[in-house]
């Protein structure tokens, strides 16, 4: 399977990126085939990329891959530059990932896309959370739920 346009400005992206560091928490996932089981590659794993008027927003159920890994790779796809918002669980397990590690990843989100916004929710545990808001803040960092309603900028 390829990314690809489902839509005037909708794609969905094949994660081809694995250049940055992906959750330790999938350690404790596995993929089955028959009889046999084995740690899961995530090779399968999707994300939707949607253009907008000032650039992309990117939603990401799981994030399995790591969340540059799918940024980049949406994108890479889509042709923008301006990533406007990701939003979608980042898949941080409680003690996997240590303070330090989540703080870089605020650190790098902010550097990187200084004008884009995480919303997240499922899959994302509670220290991560109180790191990532504490450090991105309120205006950056916005938790939700199933029937939250947001305006992408």
């Amino acid at each position: 399977w390829q990314s690809q346009w489902i839509a005037k400005d909708i794609a969905v992206v094949k994660i081809a990126h694995k250049i940055h560091s992906r959750p330790s928490g999938n350690s404790f996932l596995s993929a089955s085939s028959g009889e046999s089981e084995f740690p899961d590659n995530f090779s399968h794993e999707l994300a939707l990329a949607i253009k907008c008027e000032k650039g992309v927003a990117i939603f990401s159920p799981c994030t399995h891959s790591g969340i540059f890994n799918v940024i980049e790779s949406c994108l890479e796809f889509t042709g923008e530059s301006n990533l406007l918002a990701f939003v979608g669980g980042l898949h941080l397990v409680d003690g996997c990932e240590s303070r330090d590690e989540i703080t870089s990843i605020a650190d790098d989100f902010i550097t990187g896309y200084p004008h884009a916004k995480l919303y997240t929710g499922h899959c994302t545990c509670d220290s991560a959370i109180k790191i990532l808001e504490k450090k991105m803040g309120p205006g950056k960092f916005i938790m939700f739920a199933t029937g939250d309603h947001y305006l992408l900028p």
